[in-house]
């Protein structure tokens, strides 16, 4: 195992033993809708007798729209300036030397940037201000927004060139248990309709709302940067962002948001899915948990006929199973008992080898896979490389677990296979994440996107449209030629196919208000062209035989849209330069001061912070003001707030969640060692239902159901003989599927994501059994009465 160098440097002082010169940064943003408008604002202090040159390798959303750079010495304030990356490395190089002060920003990967601040005098403070864009994530009836704080240490792969290993030296931070440095959040939230909650399995936060408002900061003053920030934002009802246009730099911008219906048919096709879990020593604690979990539902919600295979991998690849197997109960029951035994032993993280050997392993014409990993690897290009060529024969579903999983990893492998990507936070409750992102499995809702602007001129990012999944937003923008305005009201048409046919909608667009909101679009769709021209192209069939630099030509066109619109990318640089007076220009050589980064939180399985979670739920009329945290809630608060019970998970965080069954047997998946309890409000948790089910689909009457129902197994067997139920199937496991198909309906409602796929596999079943009821009703409406009577 090979690990990047620079590792730890313990205590709060460099390797020469000087102070680290970053001494803060504030984290603050604007929350209009779904779009963010962040500064992040670095305080740099120099302690020393002689003069500095800091670096500081730090991360940022892999999306992020990076649009200003600032530096303010004194009462001076200067701009940064987006150049061509060599050109604005010389001038950053001649600055130093001709003793100014100089300001280089750098992006390294798609999420990990460099600072370098050069000629810092003796005494002197800097403080850098950086502003991103970002468009937040639909989450239910809300949004979620992911800010990562943390660089974890990347595993870097055996045999590689001696160019490689340089270039990954050079952006290689070192790393402490701990910095004297922290960060500060305050985050102003507008939203289109009332705010119903906030939370966080990342942070305890003090919130402020007041209906559609809202001001977000941490519990506590400051917080050590050692986990990414996760901020949820529930609302009263469902608001997408729709379709709206955006002037800006000349050009109207137009976004527009396809949300194809959760319920559209997926069609019948049997698949065959891998399940690729890292079991490298860096997912060690939590996170080899939390993937231990996640395989297990999954394993659940496939269907008879459906094939799959388990392969664990780390320095070496290891499937649980020489081959594909079918999904039937005797299977599920023997993978089971292998997940609830994986651990993280395997060693580094050879992931393009895994990724390769599944290939040659699986001689399925097409299959999916799912893939669970914290992500922190070197080789990130080869990977979505591979994605990329895979993709007409494989689709890629990709979980990111973990306190710091690498957002550019987990979302890239997604986007170039065709697939989709979800995170893990330690502590977080996975259940919804994990079905929810299974459901896209079957076929995608949506394929054969194109969209009918209905003007001339588009130029549209992403330029392929990939497929969208049942209630998952999908975002396509697209710039017009200059002077081109688009009227207000205008109308667009968004067309697609389904297993049912074909399917169109129309978004009315809108034309947006100046600053955050269209400054925001237009700078989306900036980012969005950037990464089509950064990004692997898909290959594309019978092309021609002549190899142009298409590579080159796509780097230039790359470099010139970064510099029209004042985005970073991979071959520009944000320059800001300070020209001193004579008598204050820096007369000897700097030397260099490297900022150490704290590990993140559970790598390895090493211990964190330790903190509580608990939702905030408002009626938003009054102002509420509370610290949200392990030390409590203030009894004022709880007499206007309604609030999450909290249990304490194995990490020492806590999490919304209700009491969890836990299977007796790992062999007996249906049997529960306790019987799970219901809330206060009567609601049921839905993965104690789903736990229960058998792989073709019934469920038995386990005493845990009658409990929940308020009657015996003897009446509902009794009930039972009343329907019809073809032979050789048994009438007790009918009616058990039965009600546990109306408890989740009922009492798990506002779980569906969760409950969907279970139902749809319960329901085929009684369909295709032709199970009847009597008086010509429908057997779940049949039972609903007699529950009711």
């Amino acid at each position: 195992m090979m690990l990047e160098t620079g590792m730890i440097d313990r205590g709060l002082v460099t390797a020469q033993g000087k102070a680290v010169p970053l001494i803060g940064c504030r984290l603050a943003g604007r929350l209009l809708g779904r779009i963010a408008d962040w500064t992040v604002t670095q305080r740099y202090l120099n302690p020393e007798e002689q003069p500095i040159e800091v670096t500081y390798l730090f991360p940022l959303p892999e999306d992020a729209a990076v649009c200003g750079f600032s530096v303010n010495i004194g009462d001076r304030e200067v701009a940064g300036q987006v150049e061509e990356r060599e050109k604005a490395f010389d001038g950053y190089d001649e600055a130093l030397a001709e003793g100014d002060g100089a300001y280089l920003l750098d992006q390294e990967r798609p999420n990990v940037f460099q600072l370098s601040l050069g000629n810092l005098p003796p005494g002197a403070e800097a403080r850098i201000a950086i502003r991103f864009v970002q468009i937040a994530a639909a989450d239910g009836a809300g949004v979620r927004v992911m800010v990562p704080m943390t660089v974890s240490p990347r595993y870097v792969p055996e045999n590689i060139s001696k160019e490689l290993k340089s270039e990954i030296d050079r952006v290689t931070p070192p790393y402490a248990d701990a910095v004297p440095y922290g960060v500060t959040l305050d985050l102003d939230v507008e939203m289109p309709v009332p705010i119903r909650i906030v939370d966080s399995p990342s942070h305890p936060l003090r919130v402020e709302l007041d209906g559609c408002r809202g001001r977000i900061s941490f519990g506590r003053e400051t917080t050590a940067p050692d986990r990414d920030l996760i901020v949820s934002i529930g609302l009263s009802e469902t608001r997408s962002l729709s379709g709206f246009i955006a002037e800006y730099k000349g050009h109207d911008h137009v976004v527009v948001e396809c949300l194809p219906d959760a319920n559209q048919p997926t069609g019948d096709r049997r698949k065959t899915v891998v399940f690729l879990i890292d079991c490298s020593g860096s997912m060690g604690g939590d996170s080899i948990t939390q993937a231990r979990r996640a395989v297990e539902l999954c394993l659940r919600a496939l269907r008879p006929g459906d094939a799959f295979q388990i392969v664990r991998f780390g320095s070496t690849c290891k499937p649980l199973m020489p081959r594909p197997v079918t999904f039937d109960q005797d299977s599920l029951d023997a993978a089971v008992k292998q997940i609830r035994g994986i651990d993280a032993d395997l060693g580094g993280t050879e992931i393009l080898k895994a990724l390769e050997r599944v290939e040659e392993m699986v001689s399925e014409a097409r299959y999916e896979l799912l893939v669970l990993t914290d992500g922190q690897v070197s080789n990130e290009e080869a990977v979505l490389n591979w994605a990329t060529k895979q993709r007409s024969r494989c689709r890629v579903f990709s979980f990111g677990i973990g306190a710091g999983a690498s957002e550019y990893l987990v979302k890239g492998m997604a986007r170039c296979g065709g697939g989709s990507a979800e995170f893990i936070f330690p502590g977080e409750r996975i259940e919804p994440k994990v079905l929810r992102q299974f459901t896209r499995i079957g076929s995608p809702v949506v394929t054969d996107l194109s969209i009918d602007w209905g003007l001339a001129g588009a130029d549209p990012a992403p330029g392929e449209i990939r497929s969208a999944f049942g209630g998952e937003s999908l975002l396509v923008g697209a710039r017009f030629p200059a002077g081109h305005r688009i009227a207000d009201g205008h109308r667009v048409e968004v067309r697609g196919k389904t297993a049912s046919g074909e399917v169109r909608w129309t978004a009315v667009l809108r034309r947006a208000g100046g600053g955050g909101l269209g400054d925001g679009a237009a700078l989306w769709w900036a980012r969005e062209a950037l990464r089509d021209l950064e990004e692997p192209k898909r290959s594309g069939g019978q092309g021609s035989n002549q190899k142009r630099d298409s590579a080159s030509s796509r780097k230039r066109e790359a470099i010139t849209l970064s510099i029209e619109y004042g985005l970073l990318c991979s071959g520009t640089s944000f320059l800001a330069v300070e020209r001193r007076s004579a008598e204050d220009k820096t007369t000897e050589r700097a030397v260099l001061r490297r900022v150490p980064v704290q590990i993140t939180t559970g790598w390895h399985g090493r211990p964190g912070l330790q903190f509580g979670l608990t939702g905030i739920m408002a009626a938003c009329a009054p102002l509420a003001s509370a610290v949200i945290g392990a030390g409590g809630v203030p009894g004022t608060l709880c007499e206007r707030m309604a609030l999450f019970s909290c249990d304490s998970s194995p990490s020492g965080r806590s999490a919304p969640t209700r009491k969890r069954s836990v299977a007796k047997d790992p062999g007996s998946p249906g049997f529960l060692a306790h019987p799970p309890h219901a809330d206060e409000s009567g609601a049921i948790d839905a993965y104690d239902i789903l736990i229960m089910q058998l792989a073709e689909g019934w469920f038995e009457l386990d005493p845990v159901l009658t409990d929940w129902c308020g009657h015996s197994r003897d009446e509902l067997l009794s009930w039972a003989r009343e329907l019809t139920v073809p032979g050789g199937i048994d009438a007790g496991k009918v009616i058990a599927t039965l009600l546990a198909m109306h408890l989740l309906q009922t009492r798990a409602a506002t779980e569906e994501d969760i409950w969907r796929a279970g139902v749809l596999k319960a329901t085929e079943l009684i369909e295709r059994h032709k199970i009847d009821a009597p008086g010509g009703v429908s057997p779940l409406k049949w039972l609903e009465s007699k529950l009711g009577g």
